[in-house]
């Protein structure tokens, strides 16, 4: 049975990397809407803020905020889930938010 036992050690250090390689790759998922959080709370602190790019900046800061709770939360749960899918859809709400009213 050695066969067994090595086909088992095999399947459990390939299963022991998947897991470390989503948890890398959730990690830095969670970094982007970080990065626009302090970007945009900087600019909002600094007063380079308008009415209509406040919206957009604050909405950066909110999803910087989700995304630090995902590593708060730590373990891959369905709540940490959300939280990484909330902080990556106000980071692209603000980021687009802001590419509009640049553009307008």
């Amino acid at each position: 049975m050695p066969g067994q036992e090595l086909l088992q050690r095999h399947q459990q250090e390939v299963a022991a990397l998947r897991d470390s390689s989503f948890r890398v790759f959730r990690n830095a998922l969670a970094n982007v809407p970080i990065f626009f959080a302090v970007v945009s709370g900087f600019l909002i602190f600094s007063g380079d803020v308008t009415r209509t790019t406040l919206i957009p900046m604050s909405l950066s800061v909110v999803g910087g905020a989700f995304g630090i709770s995902t590593y708060l939360v730590g373990n891959p749960t369905v709540p940490a889930r959300r939280l990484l899918v909330a902080a990556l859809g106000l980071a692209a709400l603000g980021l687009a938010g802001m590419i509009l009213v640049r553009m307008l």
